[in-house]
């Protein structure tokens, strides 16, 4: 299915970057520098739109549209499982289940410290009954990751069996191949803002500017559809 022509793509986010700083809207035309201030640009500006800070005391909001779905595949004596490069490491409450139709209830989540405390105290097998996230160590060519710890540590009758989970991703940024940022045709005026702000304090170091504002003001309304969003996909009647 193709994507909504009404949807921003990394060759609009190109030319009107390219308007604002002043350069040729054709980016072939760029020189060397000129392609890394707008990549550094597009980068800090997509930042900022998918992971808004509300304010200083509210934390960062969290779009549905960066909920996506995850499997594992339990194996015998196998408690940690790598999760995706994308995951972010926030898995959502009550959200791990086995993949098949069945009786057995969601694994419930624990902390990293809880979970070693159940190992130490116990050294039980069989179904997964709870899971913790914990980081695995960062390497500087592949940055940061995540993994799954479940217990009980699945027997060889579990060995195989799927459980889903959903969780929040951290995007790719926009480039010529990946050309189109994950939020759709209903937040591209709100990207394309975040963009332009973030190339309006880099050039002007003005955090505060025009472009600022407006991306302040169209991000509202773009969480403001989203909660609503998130409303309705409950079963509710949305919000405002």
């Amino acid at each position: 299915m193709a994507e909504s022509s009404l949807s921003l793509s990394f060759s609009d986010v190109q030319s009107e970057l390219a308007h604002y700083l002043g350069y040729d809207r054709t980016a072939a035309n760029w020189t060397a520098a000129q392609n890394t201030d707008t990549s550094f640009v597009i980068e800090r500006g997509l930042r900022n739109f998918y992971f808004p800070t509300i304010s200083e005391d509210q934390p960062v909001y969290e779009w549905s549209f960066l909920q996506i779905e995850g499997t594992i595949t339990l194996a015998t004596d196998d408690a940690d499982y790598t999760l995706p490069d994308n995951c972010s490491g926030v898995i959502l409450d009550n959200s791990v289940s086995n993949a098949v139709a069945s009786v057995r209830r969601p694994l419930y989540k624990v902390t990293e410290a809880e979970w070693r405390n159940l190992r130490a105290m116990n050294t039980q097998t069989g179904e997964p009954r709870c899971y913790a996230v914990r980081n695995i160590a960062h390497a500087p060519t592949t940055g940061q990751r995540f993994e799954m710890l479940v217990y009980p540590v699945p027997t060889s009758t579990q060995n195989l069996q799927v459980l889903t989970y959903r969780y929040i991703t951290v995007p790719d940024t926009i480039t010529s191949t990946n050309i189109y940022p994950v939020g759709g045709a209903r937040h591209s005026e709100t990207i394309l803002a975040a963009v332009l702000a973030a190339a309006e304090e880099k050039q002007d170091d003005d955090p505060d500017g025009p472009y600022s504002k407006k991306f302040k003001s169209l991000l509202m309304s773009s969480i403001r559809w989203d909660m609503q969003m998130k409303a309705m996909n409950r079963g509710g009647e949305g919000e405002g």
